[in-house]
């Protein structure tokens, strides 16, 4: 396939999880060698050391993914309805920047918006990916929310030749502890006795989302997709990465997939974002556990998998050293303050001891600069 494992683009070619940080400036993920030291005893760790936490690795792993026009086609030819595959030239799938979700949702959504043409006209996908532990019973409402926005946007570029609107087709890519349990009608949000009424029905807003539940995917059924290696590995560990033995149960299942991708053109680079990500979620996941299964299962990916994830411990530790330190710092700037205003107004109160302790790093800072100018506790503290 073209662009490597899966289509991996060219925009992804500095590195896994593009979107996080740009890239990791100095680091060869290809290349990169273990760090000191490493207990294989350990668990997984994050890789804040090397380019801060992702805010969502959930986030980064899906738009890492159906970034790439060719796997988030597959996905769209497994879930829409055939009539409407055929109706759409796929093979034309472009992505389209933006991102349409409310800012108090971005922890639990992502999303992704795609051209296509359909019988010839311009026409829209987009896909939502919700992971959370529940389940949101106003999703209709927010994808009608966030359709309405890029039909403005689609407004604003376009001027006078807007018109027509193109059409939106909404998916919903979902994941939670219990799987989708509500409907998936925008109709169903409103007054049941009164949207029945036809006088009413016709002057109110309906449309249906199509659903894509990861949750209650069987690997039966993904096989049956025929996604591709990459892409199905992915759902797989969307699906499973919050439970470490489920995990290590499917990646035995999936050894096959593994070792394809590996050999693949761009195949370490796709076993890095994989990984990178299960390091993230799957944090009691045993470095002893992991290697007894892919030694088992795809015994050509156990050096990658396990360097990645000596580098991550390493990365965690120097992370851990670092974090030691700047408390170090603040600790000391703490008692510095209060042995001053010991000296100047005597015995502290517990609630200023309070203050010293919850304070920031910025208010330390301040009052390290006023503590011997200031004429009474309450002015130090603004209070």
């Amino acid at each position: 396939m073209p662009g490597g494992v899966g289509g991996v683009s060219e925009a992804n070619s500095r590195g896994p999880y593009p979107d996080l940080c740009g890239g990791v400036e100095g680091v060869d993920w290809d290349t990169a060698q273990l760090g000191p030291g490493g207990d294989r005893r350990g668990r997984l760790r994050s890789w804040s050391a090397v380019c801060g936490m992702p805010p969502n690795p959930h986030d980064a792993l899906f738009k890492w993914t159906f970034s790439q026009p060719e796997l988030a086609a597959a996905e769209l030819r497994a879930v829409l309805p055939p009539a409407l595959v055929a109706r759409l030239d796929l093979d034309q799938l472009a992505l389209a920047e933006g991102n349409f979700i409310d800012k108090y949702l971005q922890g639990s959504q992502a999303d992704r918006l795609f051209s296509v043409p359909c019988d010839g006209h311009l026409a829209f996908v987009y896909v939502l990916f919700e992971h959370q532990s529940t389940v949101d019973p106003l999703m209709p409402l927010r994808l009608l929310a966030y359709m309405v926005r890029i039909w403005q946007r689609h407004v604003t570029e376009r001027g006078g030749s807007a018109l027509p609107l193109p059409i939106i087709i909404p998916v919903v890519l979902h994941h939670s502890d219990t799987g989708w349990t509500r409907a998936t009608a925008f109709r169903s949000l409103l007054d049941p006795k009164l949207v029945e009424l036809p006088e009413v029905a016709r002057l109110s807003p309906g449309f249906d989302f199509l659903l894509d539940d990861i949750t209650r995917l069987s690997d039966e059924q993904l096989r049956h997709r025929a996604l591709g290696d990459l892409a199905s590995l992915v759902l797989v560990v969307l699906r499973d990465a919050r439970s470490p033995g489920r995990l290590l149960a499917s990646l035995a299942r999936w050894g096959e997939a593994l070792s394809a991708v590996a050999r693949a053109p761009d195949g370490v680079r796709a076993l890095h974002a994989v990984f990178r990500y299960t390091s993230l979620v799957a944090d009691e996941l045993s470095l002893d556990q992991l290697r007894a299964t892919l030694r088992s299962a795809a015994p050509d990916t156990e050096q990658v998998v396990m360097t990645l994830a000596e580098q991550l411990i390493a990365e965690g530790r120097q992370e851990g050293r670092q974090e030691g330190r700047q408390e170090g710092q603040l600790a000391e700037r703490r008692a510095w303050i209060t042995r001053i205003l010991t000296t100047r107004f005597g015995p502290v109160p517990g609630r200023v001891h309070e203050s010293i302790a919850s304070a920031s790093s910025t208010e330390l800072e301040r009052w390290a600069e006023t503590v011997l100018t200031a004429e009474s506790l309450d002015d130090l503290l603004g209070e």
